[in-house]
């Protein structure tokens, strides 16, 4: 538990590891944070931040989390944060981003690694924490989580179906801001947003 100075002395967080079940060494760190509104009721977001090689934490203390660092060092509410209405994981991924961490051997080479990773997680996590199992669940992200986001879900959907003994992540659906998803489209367009149609230029004449 991590206690705040106030005006967060009321926010609920758990920092700490989980060891994914796939993977011989690997720990994903992960900051989570209690529901301001219904806890016990609130859905469970995922937040994953880009990169590729991006912290969560960067979002957590700078973006979307219930509070923003000053630069004194003391904690400002931010009054949208997404634990206003939801529980809330910020977590570093792939290992070695942040402050998660694994063994040489446990190497990923593609997306669907990455969605594997984040499905043990998230059963390391709800085992952990089992008031989340069935709770109505969401994956989001921004920016590479475009590519992070979907391969989360689309690992789970399939998972959710298996006969096994794994209980079954609540996927409800997923949400991606300012997503890098196909970086040739995306990148020839740039010309396109800096002068549109709308005359809103994001360059200068100069």
């Amino acid at each position: 538990m991590v206690v705040f100075p106030r005006p967060l002395r009321h926010t609920e967080s758990e920092a700490g590891y989980i060891k994914l079940a796939n993977k011989q060494d690997d720990h994903y760190f992960y900051w989570f944070f209690e529901s301001r509104g219904s806890p016990a009721t609130d859905p469970l977001v995922l937040w994953l931040s880009g990169g590729p090689g991006g912290s969560s934490m960067f979002a957590l203390l700078v973006e979307n989390g219930p509070c923003t660092i000053q630069p004194d060092l003391s904690t400002k509410l931010n009054p949208y944060s997404w634990n206003n209405n939801t529980n809330v994981i910020w977590l570093d991924q792939l290992a070695g981003v942040g402050f998660s961490f694994g063994s040489p051997a446990d190497k990923d080479y593609n997306e669907t690694n990455v969605g594997e990773n984040i499905y043990w997680f998230l059963q390391g996590f709800m085992e952990k924490h089992p008031q989340y199992r069935g709770r109505e669940f969401f994956v989001t992200g921004e920016s590479y989580g475009g590519h992070y986001v979907p391969a989360a879900a689309h690992y789970i959907w399939p998972r959710n179906k298996a006969e096994d003994d794994t209980p079954a992540i609540n996927l409800q659906g997923l949400a991606i801001g300012n997503g890098l998803t196909n970086e040739l489209i995306q990148y020839a367009h740039n010309q396109d947003m800096n002068h549109n149609r709308y005359n809103i230029s994001l360059l200068t004449d100069a």
